[in-house]
């Protein structure tokens, strides 16, 4: 069927384009391979990790005896002992001596 006026493009129909040109215009190759299934897998994957992140600072507020902000620089300070494997009591005594240190120079 062809359409006055439209693009030699526009006058295929729907049904005589390639598949690919159809739902993925000219992305690269390799965003051809993506789909539904694997978001859905690198999404899960990042929320495990994030849960993991968010309980590790929960352990570590507690043996804090409180809240730690976040986007605090106290929470910064934690992600960085977390990202290097500290479990949370090391990294609250690590957090609480560097503390202890930078009150003692500033009283002296």
């Amino acid at each position: 069927m062809q359409y006055p006026g439209l693009s030699p493009v526009a006058r295929l129909g729907f049904h005589q384009m390639p598949f690919h040109e159809r739902h993925l215009g000219n992305q690269p190759e390799e965003s051809r391979m993506f789909n539904m299934a694997t978001m859905a897998a690198d999404e899960c994957r990042e929320d495990a990790k994030e849960r993991a992140y968010y309980r590790w600072t929960d352990k570590a507020s507690k043996l804090l005896g409180r809240r730690v902000a976040l986007g605090s620089q106290e929470e910064s300070d934690l992600h960085d002992f977390y990202a290097d494997g500290c479990t949370p009591d090391e990294a609250v005594t690590e957090l609480l001596a560097q503390a202890e240190l930078a009150r003692a120079a500033w009283f002296h």
